[in-house]
């Protein structure tokens, strides 16, 4: 899967054009696409641009449509718990950017939102006793896409604590 920031027009010489004047050949991306405008809520995904989606249940919590039971927030990031819990401490932290994914937030997050959202992870970690400072460690999970198992097409980490964990994959 490649990855590119469209805003850029010339992206390799490994393409048929170098610049996004005309459709990715179909063999190499497997689909054309006919949108080459990238902004802040558009990432290409396998060959296609996604559009950020306003009305996903993390985009309607950070308007307050949604309620949450809130853990920490500040200028880029809103932690709360997780309605259903995998662990005995299950939190998420979102980035208050509209962004679909890890991919997006790399192409497109400013530096400060970069730095925002991993200080947000620890303040939140900390804030819940299981940082390794205060506790005896967590897991931060981000899931990617349809084969990384993401439901939300809003970044999310799931922060994991409070018990053993276990494995990564099974």
């Amino acid at each position: 899967m490649f990855f590119f920031d469209l805003s850029e027009p010339l992206i390799g010489t490994f393409l048929v054009s170098t610049f996004l004047k005309k459709p990715f050949p179909e063999t190499i991306f497997g689909t054309y696409v006919e949108n080459y405008q990238s902004n802040l809520n558009e990432v290409a995904h396998g060959g296609f641009l996604m559009a950020y989606d306003n009305n996903n249940i993390f985009a309607k919590i950070l308007r307050e449509e949604i309620p949450c039971k809130k853990i920490y927030e500040d200028d880029f990031v809103l932690s709360f718990y997780d309605i259903n819990p995998q662990k005995k401490i299950h939190a998420l932290v979102i980035p208050k950017g509209k962004f679909i994914d890890l991919d997006d937030f790399a192409i497109n997050a400013s530096n400060d939102e970069i730095v925002g959202l991993i200080k947000g992870i620890n303040i939140v970690a900390k804030k819940l006793n299981i940082s390794v400072d205060t506790g005896k460690g967590y897991r931060a999970l981000a899931n990617i896409s349809e084969y990384g198992g993401q439901e939300v097409p809003h970044l999310h980490f799931h922060l994991f604590g409070g018990e053993k964990v276990g494995k990564m994959v099974q």
